[in-house]
């Protein structure tokens, strides 16, 4: 058999032909050009499925962050507005304080106990307080009727001094 003829089995060109490398190199060519484009293609749609699957946890971590950053603020914004109610309590309470220790509110006998001791202790008739006063030492021992009626003006503002000095013990002072 010289080169020039073929065999039964070998129907491709001769493999020292110039054509049989253009063959070869072009299946070759198409072989990498599909190998390629397979490959490309997986690797394009992992690629978009990774991008897809990171725009999702993105935008969850996102979200999340959003979240977080509403409750701390909040959060934040609540207990600036506690501080300041309590802020705000301490000054009214300071003021308070201050007020009551100008004009000696705490003594009992300013307040409470002594305005109901003073005001019952005596009578809304003052001209009678007056002249029972002055008078009691200087009334002749015949005038009983005035003698009685300055006994008895002094026995009513005892028993009202005994009910208000009753009443503030009852009573506790504010």
């Amino acid at each position: 058999m010289d080169e020039n003829t073929r065999t039964v089995r070998d129907e491709s060109p001769l493999r020292d032909t110039q054509e049989f490398f253009d063959n070869a190199s072009q299946i070759n060519a198409n072989n990498y050009k599909e190998t390629h484009a397979a490959f490309q293609n997986l690797t394009l749609t992992a690629a978009s499925r990774s991008q897809t699957t990171f725009d999702q946890m993105q935008s969850q971590l996102l979200s999340l962050q959003t979240k977080i950053n509403e409750e701390h603020f909040s959060d934040r914004n609540r207990l600036a507005a506690e501080l300041a109610s309590v802020s705000a309590m301490r000054a009214r309470h300071a003021d308070m304080w201050g007020y009551e220790q100008a004009y000696d509110l705490g003594n009992p006998v300013t307040t409470g106990a002594g305005d109901a001791l003073r005001s019952s202790a005596y009578t809304a008739n003052r001209t009678v307080d007056t002249a029972s006063a002055g008078v009691a030492a200087t009334i002749p021992a015949s005038s009983d009727i005035r003698l009685i009626a300055t006994v008895e003006s002094l026995a009513s503002q005892l028993l009202s001094f005994a009910q208000a000095l009753q009443n503030s013990k009852q009573t506790p002072a504010a």
